[in-house]
């Protein structure tokens, strides 16, 4: 499946794009990269078992919860670096968070290769009410370059939290899929067909839809 061609971020195919615009070596992201200890106050942290932001427990802490994998290093198979080409998609990811109207700032962690990129939402866009709010991004890029990536969105403010997971998950059938928990309650599921699986093309695609959930909560 492919994104719209026109829309923001809609460059190569190639899942460690980093956008339409611009290449970047690893090495050009030094100013923006931080260690995990300074991650802002309210990030999920997926350690707790909460499937809150949906893929942890691989040894780059990118796969759904649901599905244990264990501590396995990186692959290095068809001439690709797993751990690479995911670092690769989440600097892409990120550049693009950056750039959309709904985020504040973005950062990616840790400093390399990167295993979650959070983004802090500005607060002028968020529901009355919410004065602080985070979407934590872990990425996947697959095993093989064959091989289908899993991803996670994922929102949190005091009240809730909810996200759009690319990943095998028993709650639902196929890989795509939408939950959310509000309170501390137990998440509600629905499947979800991503539109691309082009790193920097889902951000667009996924934020579009935080902004409707949002505006949904708005008075």
């Amino acid at each position: 499946m492919v994104g719209d061609a026109g829309a923001p971020g809609a460059g190569s195919d190639d899942e460690g794009s980093d956008g339409p615009d611009e290449t970047h070596d690893a090495s050009d992201e030094s100013e923006d990269v931080h260690d995990a200890s300074d991650r802002p106050d309210g990030t999920h942290d997926a350690s707790d078992g909460s499937n809150g932001a949906g893929v942890s427990g691989r040894s780059n802490g990118v796969h759904d919860v649901d599905t244990e994998r264990g501590d396995e290093r990186f692959p290095v198979a068809d001439g690709r670096d797993a751990g690479a080409a995911s670092h690769r998609a989440l600097r892409g990811i990120r550049r693009e968070l950056e750039r959309h109207p709904l985020v504040e700032s973005a950062r990616g962690f840790p400093a390399e290769p990167y295993t979650e990129v959070v983004a802090e939402l500005a607060r002028e866009r968020l529901p009355a009410g919410v004065d602080d709010a985070t979407l934590t991004v872990r990425w996947y890029a697959g095993d093989t370059a064959a091989d289908p990536p899993e991803f996670s969105f994922h929102y949190s403010d005091p009240s809730g939290d909810l996200g759009w997971h690319h990943a095998p998950n028993p709650h639902v059938d196929g890989w795509g899929h939408y939950q959310e928990r509000p309170d501390d309650g137990s998440y509600d599921y629905e499947p979800y067909e991503f539109d691309t699986t082009t790193p920097t093309r889902v951000v667009w695609e996924v934020l579009s839809r935080l902004e409707d959930r949002l505006a949904d909560r708005s008075p």
